[in-house]
């Protein structure tokens, strides 16, 4: 009946997109359809969409492997390479202008921390601030750090903070809006 609707073919793209995304398998979400949803307190209308989806993903895996891959799939293929790579492991790699990251970009970034020969990753964030202004990188902060740990990684935090060298160190303004 669904199906037929407009678009119906769009959200199924989406989901699966979403899933892949955050690298959750079509066995994950039968796991959650068979939990008892009481559990859960999701409803049984609930549990049988959430039964669909996993259907409809794990047979579109099963009819597309080998055979198409979608743009997600590229992020799981390049961090299974990155051991591999020569060019990683001589290089530094800088991350900038972000505040989150997905599941699938985090595994590639635990990856390059493994096997590059640096990686630094920039977090506009202020860590002595408990501001929900940062809270969306404070978040991004703790899951990499306890990431960087999961997978055996060294790594450090450092704060940089203004200085009289600084170019905008003078602009009362700016120093206003920071506070």
């Amino acid at each position: 009946f669904y199906a037929n609707k407009p678009g119906f073919i769009n959200k199924v793209s989406e989901m699966i997109a979403e899933f892949k995304n955050y690298c959750v398998s079509p066995s994950q979400l039968f796991q959650c359809v068979n939990q008892p949803h009481e559990d859960l307190n999701w409803s049984l209308q609930s549990t049988k969409k959430i039964n669909d989806l996993a259907v409809l993903y794990e047979t579109f895996q099963q009819v597309s492997f080998n055979k198409y891959l979608m743009s997600e799939d590229y992020y799981t293929l390049l961090s299974e390479q990155i051991a591999n790579s020569q060019t990683v492991a001589n290089s530094d790699f800088y991350v900038d202008g972000y505040h989150i990251f997905n599941k699938q970009e985090e595994l590639i970034l635990f990856q390059l921390m493994k096997y590059a020969k640096s990686v630094t990753i920039v977090l506009t964030h202020d860590v002595a601030s408990d501001s929900q202004v940062f809270e969306m990188s404070s978040r991004t902060l703790k899951r990499l750090q306890s990431g960087a740990e999961e997978f055996g990684v060294n790594y450090e935090v450092c704060e940089i903070t203004s200085h009289e060298q600084s170019r905008f160190y003078n602009q009362t303004a700016l120093k206003h809006l920071e506070q």
